[in-house]
């Protein structure tokens, strides 16, 4: 199994590092990548104190970040894959964003007084000040302990409004990874901001501003496309000659998604069709 697109408590997943290596393990994932959003803590971590854990088990771990990016104001996610953990147009990359999460992370709480009059106790806006990497998810964990519903229904019904255009532009961000011979990966490509996915002509729209920006592949074996938006994708990335790649977006309890899950309707997928993987050094694994 593979899962190429999982969050640790370094971002916005519930799980330290210690827990989803042992869930690695457990479910047999022979190749994984952590993608925390806009930091590399958790892939550091791993490497300095479970690399041994790697090899005893006979796992591959390729290092990954999930960058927040802009694309005409609406968020696009770009992962990135197989750099060394200090090099500098990653650092980079974190630190233009981490001013700009910062920002951003108080428009989203100004945004929820404003419109539903809901103010934060004092308690959990010191802890989402004092984060490095805040998110929505912060917010909404505060909101379900404040009695507003579950986690996912306060991140529909009260943070809809990511205030994407927060964030560095996306073909910037591209740009910089092609030149410093980093793969890129469009994240969940489908993904929609007012709807939860993209119209079909606006998805092409992006794909072919992004690969003339220079994007290397995407994300179609993802956990929530079934087989025919599984199929589109596909039929973009082989038109462009991008290549393919695929995740689960676990992020521990704070969404329903299964680690090591890569579409709605299949349980494995064969490692020849994950494309990107011929770009990673791998040891030898006992699958197909």
């Amino acid at each position: 199994m593979i899962d190429l697109h999982i969050h640790t408590k370094f971002s916005d997943g519930t799980d330290t590092v210690e827990n989803l290596l042992e869930k690695i393990i457990k479910n047999k994932i022979k190749i994984f990548s952590i993608t925390d959003h806009d930091t590399i803590d958790g892939c550091s971590y791993l490497l300095e104190n479970l690399k041994s854990e790697l090899t005893k088990n006979n796992i591959n771990f390729i290092t990954g970040i999930e960058i927040s990016t802009n694309l005409n104001n609406n968020p696009i996610h770009i992962l990135a894959y197989n750099f060394d953990i200090n090099n500098e147009t990653i650092h980079n990359l974190i630190k233009g964003n981490k001013k700009l999460r910062k920002f951003r992370i108080n428009k989203i709480i100004d945004a929820l007084y404003n419109e539903f009059g809901i103010k934060l106790p004092k308690k959990d806006m010191d802890f989402i000040s004092s984060l490095e990497n805040p998110s929505r998810s912060h917010i909404a964990a505060s909101l379900v302990r404040m009695g507003y519903s579950d986690f996912q229904s306060c991140m529909t019904k009260y943070l809809y409004n990511t205030f994407g255009q927060y964030f560095l532009p996306t073909e910037l961000v591209v740009k910089q990874l092609k030149e410093a011979n980093i793969l890129s990966v469009i994240a969940h490509p489908l993904k929609g901001t007012k709807t939860r996915f993209l119209p079909n002509d606006k998805f092409i729209e992006n794909i072919n501003f992004l690969t003339d920006s220079g994007i290397d592949g995407l994300e179609c074996f993802y956990s929530e496309y079934d087989k025919s938006k599984r199929d589109l994708i596909l039929k973009e990335a082989k038109k462009h000659n991008l290549l393919i790649s695929g995740g689960s977006d676990y992020h521990g309890f704070n969404k329903n998604i299964e680690l090591g899950c890569l579409g709605l309707d299949i349980e494995t997928v064969d490692l020849k069709h994950i494309t990107i993987l011929s770009k990673f050094n791998l040891n030898k694994i006992n699958e197909s």
